[in-house]
């Protein structure tokens, strides 16, 4: 195999993964997630508020959101429209941990509720607006299950730790596989298994999966293609559940 020194690596850092809530009723924000990149952290049972304007290019919004179990997501989108005269079309699309769209649902009815089923990994959402005017709207995901004949809501787990560390070097592996390795491993919490991206600022370059645990650092496999190019301030951002 073939290694690839990065160069000199970012700085790492320990932080919570969390969503913030705290925005005005119908109040804009000041990045649109317009990208799966830069999607919105989405909690079962707990709405979302937000608003799109395509005629200033705000014309998508991006969520993601883990499922815990298989079943049905229960997803409702409201407006803010009070008469049918200003009620603004829309869309919302369930993609997979990708972002690539797996249905989509439309509404010229001022609100919204489909049932899609699901499985236990990651999705995103997507709310979409091509109208000549602002969409104010709030979305809530609620993941329903059948227990005993009888269906029941299941909460969001606690949102995962996100630890961000050096990245070391590429490797080159057998065909077309490529691996990372990385400044923490098992006194920092890593297992195998555990899941995370190469990243180039808010951009993520690549998704991850650790496949060596060393005490001090860890090899990771690419499990997705290359997005762009690794420099010195590359870093690498590890999913560790709450609690390890």
């Amino acid at each position: 195999m073939r290694a690839n020194a990065i160069g000199r690596p970012s700085p790492w850092l320990v932080g919570l993964v969390a969503g913030s809530l705290g925005c005005a009723l119908w109040g804009p924000r000041v990045d649109p997630a317009g990208e799966p990149k830069t999607a919105i952290p989405l909690r079962l049972g707990t709405a979302e508020k937000n608003q799109l304007d395509c005629r200033r290019g705000d014309c998508v919004d991006w969520y993601r959101l883990y499922v815990p179990t298989r079943g049905q997501l229960r997803v409702q989108v409201t407006t803010a429209a009070t008469k049918p005269d200003r009620v603004v079309p829309f869309r919302v699309a369930l993609g997979d941990e990708r972002a690539q769209v797996l249905q989509e649902t439309a509404s010229d009815e001022g609100s919204l509720l489909i049932h899609w089923p699901v499985s236990e990994r990651p999705y995103f959402l997507r709310v979409r607006s091509d109208a000549n005017t602002s969409l104010h709207y709030a979305v809530v995901a609620v993941a329903v299950v059948e227990t005993a004949g009888r269906p029941r809501t299941v909460s969001s787990p606690p949102p995962p730790r996100r630890l961000e560390t050096l990245l070391i070097e590429l490797e080159d592996g057998p065909g077309e596989e490529q691996y990372v390795l990385i400044g923490s491993g098992a006194d920092a919490g890593v297992k195998q298994g555990d899941r995370g991206r190469l990243t180039e600022g808010p951009v993520t370059l690549a998704e991850i999966e650790i496949v060596e645990v060393y005490p001090d650092g860890a090899r990771a496999r690419l499990t997705s293609p290359l997005r762009g190019t690794l420099t010195p301030a590359s870093g690498v951002e590890i999913d560790l559940p709450t609690g390890r």
